[in-house]
């Protein structure tokens, strides 16, 4: 029989590039041969883990060797072999059942198996007495990634279909112009298609509340709400104070562990301040008793208290064990890239990388943990978020690390992704400015001291420049900053940027320029100031807005003393 890296005439026997060579390095590091590299995410990543899993610190030595091990290896290997495939895992039980192969039929088969599914879903052929990982030149890694990526999004879509026609069917409408609606639902791919669906969903006979919820609901499942207004696309769906439960929790936990607070953490500040009671005014009146009465036990020295609001999930922890689990994926793809580009690491380096992606899969485990264990709370989510956020544990899973812009549909989140999208072009505008300043001045010989790479801590007052034109320029570029936030202080820092203006037109006079470029030179940064100012204007709109719609629905809620209700409570999306 064949190894799976002997020689064919698909698969040349390659040439090997080593970390070590494994027939005379007491280390025995694995080795991934030259020829067909990697390729895509999903095989680089694979190629990782596995060449990790072979390495020096993850086998386990014989000599530790049990039944109760194999069985418990064997086990887990079935556990894998379910459901989504947690690659690290898998991988991770290949390495136990390295060494113990040699002693153990069970071991030995469990080892066959994962190697040819190795060769199977990914194209790689392990030697795992060589430790030598190659290429299947004959598998096409591209399609392999992309019909795995295709089926999560087919559910994801199937999903949202299913959303929106139970909110038909539910609407209260006549069975006519249900059927209608029905006949005519789609999932719309554009601004000018979504604009299209809610006119004929409206002919049909809709009420305009029922579609805005099916066209939203639409956009959010299939990940395309970036073409939204969502102060007016997206309907209220979540209590603001139901929300806020998860937020105050977490809170309140982190006041009473000590071993978690940071150097600048003040208990007393933070729970007694105007931001803490600003947070409980979305409670209901019974919350807000709760949260107080906790607040007040941890201020008198409490120490064991039981969970407050036991059963709810934190959207605010859960988008943050996403966003980290994602993080971490998206580092070990780099790490994954780096070894398919150079196959040899040097020896210099190849403990330090080993110990890099060694801690990166601890940090991938702990992270996909807090996410799961947010989902197992049974409550604090809807229906359709609770799948949302399943699906992008399954795409991370998979490798996509971009996330969709929106991941909750509380007004927190509503209101944090709006804002987001507000900031990018006063972004710009604060960015812009002072680079043109500074390089019209340098142009004409004045130098202005540079602090692109030191700008936070520049304008934090951590360093300074001496001279007085790149003390002007600061000036500017904090007065149109802080006019492009919507600032309501910046007002403060006009007289700064007048006199530093004045002192920059002189200077340009100095230097020999003319009136007529002084006063374009002028021109142009007052046009950036009025560009701030616009958008500044505008940023504090939206929070306005969000404002006064967050404190309708508290007091919508607080008049009714109702809920909202889920409106996908009773379906099944899984």
């Amino acid at each position: 029989m064949l190894s799976p890296l002997s020689s064919t005439a698909d698969n040349p026997t390659p040439r090997r590039a080593m970390t070590g060579d494994p027939r005379t390095d007491n280390h025995r590091w694995p080795v991934v041969a030259e020829g067909w590299r990697p390729a895509g995410e999903r095989q680089q990543m694979a190629c990782l883990l596995v060449w990790t899993a072979l390495s020096p610190g993850d086998e386990q030595p014989a000599t530790k060797l049990s039944l109760e091990d194999v069985v418990d290896a064997a086990h887990d290997l079935g556990e894998a072999a379910q459901g989504p495939d947690l690659e690290y895992d898998i991988a991770a039980t290949l390495g136990k059942l390295v060494a113990w192969r040699r002693h153990s039929a069970p071991a030995r088969q469990a080892a066959t198996v994962l190697v040819d599914r190795y060769k199977r879903e990914h194209g790689l052929l392990i030697d795992l007495d060589a430790r030598v990982i190659a290429m299947d030149s004959r598998f096409d890694a591209g399609v392999e990634q992309g019909w795995r990526h295709n089926a999560l999004r087919w559910r994801r879509e199937r999903a949202a279909l299913s959303a929106a026609r139970h909110i038909l069917t539910r609407a209260q409408i006549p069975e006519t112009t249900k059927t209608r609606a029905l006949d005519i639902l789609m999932i719309p791919r554009s601004r000018p298609e979504h604009a299209l669906l809610r006119h004929q969903l409206r002919v049909a006979g809709m009420h305009d509340r029922d579609c805005v919820t099916v066209l939203f609901v639409l956009a959010y499942l299939c990940w395309q709400t970036t073409g939204l207004d969502l102060l007016t696309d997206a309907p209220v769906l979540v209590d603001p104070g139901a929300d806020q439960r998860g937020r105050l929790r977490e809170q309140l936990e982190y006041a009473l562990d000590p071993a978690r607070w940071d150097a600048f953490y003040d208990r007393n500040r933070v729970l007694t301040g105007a931001l803490f009671e600003g947070e409980l005014a979305v409670l209901s009146p019974a919350d807000q008793q709760l949260a107080r009465a906790r607040r007040d036990a941890i201020l008198n020295g409490a120490t064991d208290l039981p969970p407050l609001w036991p059963g709810t999930a934190s959207r605010h922890a859960l988008d943050s064990a996403l966003r980290a689990y994602a993080s971490t994926v998206k580092e070990l793809q780099e790490c994954a890239q780096h070894l398919s580009e150079q196959l040899a690491i040097p020896a210099s380096e190849v403990v330090d990388f080993r110990r890099h992606v060694g801690r990166q899969l601890d940090d991938l485990r702990a992270h996909r943990a807090a996410v799961l264990q947010q989902l197992d709370h049974p409550g604090g989510l809807l229906t359709i978020e609770r799948f949302h956020a399943q699906h992008l544990l399954e795409a991370i899973d998979l490798g996509e690390t971009s996330l969709p812009e929106l991941r909750f549909v509380a007004e927190s989140d509503l209101q944090s992704c709006d804002m987001q999208r507000s900031f990018k072009d006063p972004t710009k505008v604060s960015e812009g400015a002072a680079p043109l300043m500074r390089g019209v001045l340098e142009s004409a010989g004045i130098k202005i001291y540079d602090f692109d790479d030191d700008h936070y801590a520049f304008r934090d007052n951590y360093l300074l420049p001496n001279d007085a034109e790149s003390r002007a320029v600061l000036a500017a570029d904090e007065y149109i900053t802080r006019l492009a936030e919507g600032d309501e202080h910046a007002h403060e820092l006009a007289a700064d940027y007048r006199r530093g203006l004045d002192h920059l037109d002189k200077a340009l006079t100095q230097a020999g320029k003319d009136g007529r470029q002084r006063a374009d030179f002028r021109a142009i940064v007052e046009g950036y100031v009025s560009s701030a100012t616009f958008h500044g204007a505008h940023l504090e709109q939206r929070r306005t807005r969000w404002s006064e719609r967050i404190a309708q629905t508290v007091r919508a809620r607080d008049t009714d003393g109702r809920a909202l209700p889920d409106p996908h409570a009773d379906l099944d999306l899984f």
